[in-house]
């Protein structure tokens, strides 16, 4: 972080070299470029995401770090981060067998990969912005129930879960 605010004084100090400004706006430029608005939008850019993916009442649902969680949610996901898609064992989901994706796909420096057991991990480029949609496919998880009125799991999405890059 520090790394960060010493470079945006250093650009601030150096444009304010080569403009008129008063030694008190170039304070206040200063003070700018150290806030906690500047920091917070840096950590925003880089965010990596962790997408679990559950059964609650034979329905697949998405839940991700920020609070989302359902059947459709819309998660946010920064240049140069992460993007893994975590099976809940608890929840009955044992295994991801697949991720498919939709969209702005240029956006990704990585496509989807298996990287162990219910765990598939994306990385997105450093530039553009978009969204891409997105679905996963787990194996059948009937045998994983003794109770007769559950009779498959619906995993077919209303809206498409989806991933906003910057």
């Amino acid at each position: 972080m520090k790394k960060f605010s010493l470079f945006f004084v250093a650009l601030g100090l150096l444009l304010a070299s080569c403009s008129q400004l008063s030694e008190h706006e170039i304070s206040d430029a200063a003070d700018f470029a150290t806030s906690e608005s500047i920091i917070g939008d840096i950590d925003t850019i880089y965010k990596s995401v962790t997408i679990t993916v559950s059964i609650v009442d034979g329905e697949l649902v998405y839940s991700d770090g920020s609070g989302q969680q359902g059947r459709s949610i819309f998660t946010r996901a920064g240049y140069g981060a992460e993007i893994v898609w975590q099976a809940d064992p608890k929840s009955g989901v044992k295994d991801i067998t697949n991720v498919n994706l939709n969209g702005d796909l240029f956006l990704l420096a990585e496509k989807p990969q298996q990287v162990a057991r219910g765990t598939w991990v994306a990385k997105v480029g450093y530039k553009g912005e978009g969204e891409i949609s997105y679905s996963v496919e787990i194996p059948d998880t009937r045998k994983l129930y003794e109770n007769p009125d559950i009779k498959g799991i619906d995993t077919r999405d209303p809206l498409p879960p989806f991933i906003r890059v910057p």
